[in-house]
């Protein structure tokens, strides 16, 4: 797995969310924060996908709301919770049936698709399908279907694979950091309002 281009997508996700309804400096200032706080932190990161179709099974059953990735350390996912939106209450009978898996959270697209699957010595626990229903009006939890990967891809997502390329990722916070640090510096300060002129003393 190439660690820069993984890290990469997660960062600069973060910096489109951040900047949106910002302008000017601001953006710039914000896009640091953030940048910093998904490269070199174990903070989650969560990112909201409001229009991205939640397929099940093949076939498109709700939207998503957001993906959480929750980290251990900079350099490791730990788990995923993706929550989403369903309307379907025979559908959702079944979910809260099953155990659920996808060919890889980290790269949901609208083109991925959850099934249910059987837990066994060939799968890990890899987080939780969060599902949200209408209820008198307004959209709440109904339930928590725990999602299970493959043992390789929950590696590869987890970095175990990626500790070689530890250089590569020390690489990618310095570089990250010293450009928006650049940004930073180059951006101008919001003007100041000059000081008010003095007044001569009166005169007796």
């Amino acid at each position: 797995m190439n660690v820069k281009w993984y890290w990469g997508k997660i960062v600069l996700t973060a910096m489109i969310i951040f900047g949106v309804g910002y302008g000017g400096i601001s953006v710039v200032r914000a896009t640091r924060r953030e940048v910093v706080r998904a490269v070199e932190t174990n903070a989650d990161i969560t990112i909201p996908l409001a229009f991205l179709p939640f397929n099940f099974e093949g076939a498109k059953a709700g939207t998503f709301r957001r993906v959480v990735f929750h980290r251990s350390s900079p350099e490791t996912v730990q788990s995923v919770d993706a929550t989403v939106r369903v309307t379907d209450s025979t559908l959702l009978e079944k979910l809260r049936g099953c155990t659920v898996t996808v060919d890889d959270p980290s790269r949901l697209s609208e083109k991925s698709s959850f099934r249910c699957v059987v837990s066994d010595s060939l799968m890990t626990a890899f987080g939780s399908l969060i599902i949200d229903t209408m209820q008198d009006g307004e959209w709440a939890r109904a339930a928590v279907i725990p999602l299970v990967l493959p043992l390789e891809v929950a590696r590869r997502i987890q970095g175990h694979e990626a500790q070689s390329h530890a250089a590569e990722l020390g690489d990618l916070r310095r570089s990250t950091s010293e450009a928006v640090a650049e940004r930073t510096a180059e951006a101008p300060e919001a003007p100041t309002a000059p000081p008010a002129a003095k007044r001569p003393p009166p005169q007796r």
